[in-house]
């Protein structure tokens, strides 16, 4: 019987891959947690509290949609724009000392077929389309 894995796997064996490309934001990087402080420290003056009930009407809308639904819960005195703009400091400041993803590394050394693919990871901040 051939399945879709079957496939795809038949597919990729034929082929010398030469490099994979990455999404690191939450994938390979934990930085759920930075997002998490982040927005906590823009709301600590207003005496506001980023909890879950709020993150998950958040979750999987670019961020002007996002950020507006958390201006709007919250009923903060700023624009979602101006919440952004606070985020990406605080972002820029913090996303350097995101850790790798607990286990990834022993992980990819154990279970990649192509350990030694040269890879590019990159992220950008200015995309509407990411968290």
């Amino acid at each position: 019987r051939i399945t879709a894995w079957t496939t795809i796997h038949e597919t990729m064996s034929e082929r010398k891959i030469t490099h994979v490309i990455f999404d690191v934001d939450g994938l390979l990087l934990d930085t759920e947690k930075i997002y998490d402080v982040v927005t906590q420290q823009i709301l600590d003056p207003y005496g506001k509290t980023f909890d879950w009930s709020i993150k998950v009407k958040m979750m999987g809308r670019p961020p002007l949609q996002s950020s507006q639904v958390l201006v709007d819960e919250l009923q903060l005195p700023m624009t979602n724009v101006e919440f952004l703009d606070k985020a990406k400091l605080g972002f820029a400041k913090t996303f350097p000392t995101a850790e790798l993803m607990p286990g990834l590394m022993s992980q990819w050394n154990k279970r990649s077929l192509y350990p030694r693919i040269p890879a590019v990871w990159e992220q950008n901040a200015d995309d509407d389309s990411a968290h």
